[in-house]
């Protein structure tokens, strides 16, 4: 389950073919899997606000990570529409060895000086307006109980 960064621009059944997990298996078992390769996994997103439809979700949202105040040590991470805020504070966590105990909440930066407070943590990626190579900030909150950037 490791994402993967593929080639922009990809065709479907030019370039690959989408299968479902039964089919994937069956071929897995016959051909087996090339040295160093692993399969792409992708999900099935529900899209359209009146009119609901199913797709394959082939490309992955790219964001730039960081923990406020230090918004020059950038890490990068690969999340899908339909992950939550709540499993990307916890990859940024991980990205950035801080215990899971620890509070903290999410802010997106739209432009330079333009940010907004993610505090719907079951909310998903795609809902929040979350996109590609957008900077996401972690903020811990302070030992006296305050944060950061409420002191600005």
């Amino acid at each position: 389950n490791v994402p993967q960064k593929l080639i922009n621009h990809l065709k479907e059944g030019q370039d690959y073919a989408l299968l479902p997990e039964p089919a994937w298996n069956l071929l897995l078992s016959w051909y087996g899997l090339s040295v160093g390769s692993r399969p792409i996994i992708r999900n099935v997103v529900e899209y359209g606000q009146y009119v609901k439809h199913l797709k394959v979700e082939v490309y992955l949202i790219d964001l730039k990570l960081c923990v406020h105040p230090n918004i020059n040590d950038i890490k990068t991470g690969s999340f899908s529409g339909v992950d939550t805020i709540s499993r990307l504070m916890t990859v940024i966590k991980e990205q950035f060895n801080i215990p899971d105990t620890t509070e903290c909440r999410l802010w997106q930066q739209y432009m330079m000086n333009c940010f907004e407070l993610l505090n719907n943590l079951q909310q998903t990626v795609a809902g929040a307006g979350i996109y590609g190579e957008q900077m996401i900030i972690l903020e811990i909150r302070n030992p006296d109980g305050t944060w950061p950037k409420s002191k600005r």
